[in-house]
């Protein structure tokens, strides 16, 4: 262990020569004075964006469905993930607040997934549902 959090609930090990990782206490079994490690700062997770917005269109006289999205920027983000079904179907940059699918599969009800994400981890996903488009 090279390092800890303020809390003692993470740890920072070394696993090889150039590799550390951070483990969870309930991860970890301590042995010796581990509260004397170094204090390491840790970036926090981005937070959950407050707004998660969808417009959609159903065209069904030429047979698609195109769903336009827009959020509120986070603090702390290194990209955004979003997810249809359950699926990812792309990561995109931290500038970015819209995405428009224009893949959107038809005959099936979609509830999308986004999540905010950095090197620490991602923030807890906010949703949103489209009903089918026949």
């Amino acid at each position: 262990m090279i390092g800890r959090n303020s809390l003692n609930t993470w740890w920072l090990v070394q696993a090889s020569a150039n590799v550390t990782c951070w483990i969870g206490d309930a991860g970890a079994t301590q042995m010796g004075p581990v509260n004397q490690a170094t204090i390491v700062p840790v970036q926090p997770l981005p937070a959950t964006p407050a707004t998660f917005v969808d417009t959609y269109t159903c065209n069904t006289t030429l047979h698609n469905l195109t769903v336009v999205f827009n959020w509120s920027a986070v603090s702390y983000v290194t990209g955004y993930r979003l997810f249809r079904n359950g699926t990812q179907i792309t990561d995109l940059p931290p500038t970015t607040t819209s995405f428009s699918d224009t893949n959107a599969p038809r005959g099936v009800s979609l509830v999308y997934a986004l999540e905010a994400h950095n090197d620490y981890g991602a923030a807890a996903q906010i949703t949103v549902s489209v009903p089918s488009c026949d």
